[in-house]
């Protein structure tokens, strides 16, 4: 019984692994796509719209990118499909396709394209 009650906490502890999205975001009045680094979650559309406007993100899809997640630098690199951050974690990053439709406060309709799917458990905290 002692044994059980011993390891019966880590048993209970759940696995999750969280990971972030790579890809672009293109609107129909600007038709200016931009690229975005974000958390991966449901809805992730409007949060793409949401951290381009609070965040200024202006960057284009391509070969290098970095942004700051959960207060970490992160580079990604989408040809060779790996991840480095500044508090030294690395991982690997998947080819991806899924879009994703929202539309902005003033009605404009964007289309949110995930390119890249990169697994981490050492970035962001889940939940």
């Amino acid at each position: 019984m002692r044994l059980w009650s011993a390891l019966a906490p880590i048993t209970l502890l759940p696995v999750v692994m969280a990971g972030f999205l790579v890809g672009e975001i293109i609107c129909n009045r600007t038709q200016q796509p931009f690229g975005a680094i974000v958390p991966s979650s449901p809805d992730t559309c409007p949060k793409v719209l949401t951290y381009h406007n609070d965040a200024g993100q202006n960057m284009s899809y391509g070969t290098l990118m970095e942004a700051q997640l959960c207060g970490v630098d992160v580079g990604v690199n989408t040809v060779s499909n790996f991840w480095i951050a500044s508090n030294g974690a690395i991982g690997s990053c998947e080819s991806a396709e899924s879009n994703d439709s929202c539309i902005t406060k003033d009605g404009e309709n964007c289309t949110w394209s995930v390119l890249n799917f990169c697994d981490t458990i050492h970035i962001c905290p889940i939940g």
